[in-house]
């Protein structure tokens, strides 16, 4: 029987890029959750098995970080 890894990453974002990054993951079918702090500027999304292309795409896109502060591009 085979088992398949989830790989998750967290990655952290302003807010106003949230709606993008959001319909991106959509479009590609991701499994993702929000978390959207009452106070700050910046959203946490985590994202089932993330893709480098994708990573790299988020990063250019939206300047999205880690949630452990490393910048993906």
């Amino acid at each position: 029987m085979e088992t398949q890894t989830r790989e998750v990453t967290r990655i952290r974002l302003n807010k106003r890029y949230l709606k993008i990054i959001t319909s991106y993951l959509e479009k590609k079918q991701y499994d993702f959750s929000v978390f959207d702090p009452e106070t700050g500027k910046r959203s946490v999304i985590q994202i089932e098995n993330l893709t480098p292309e994708d990573a790299f795409y988020l990063g250019v896109n939206a300047q999205v970080q880690l949630a452990d502060g490393e910048i993906l591009i």
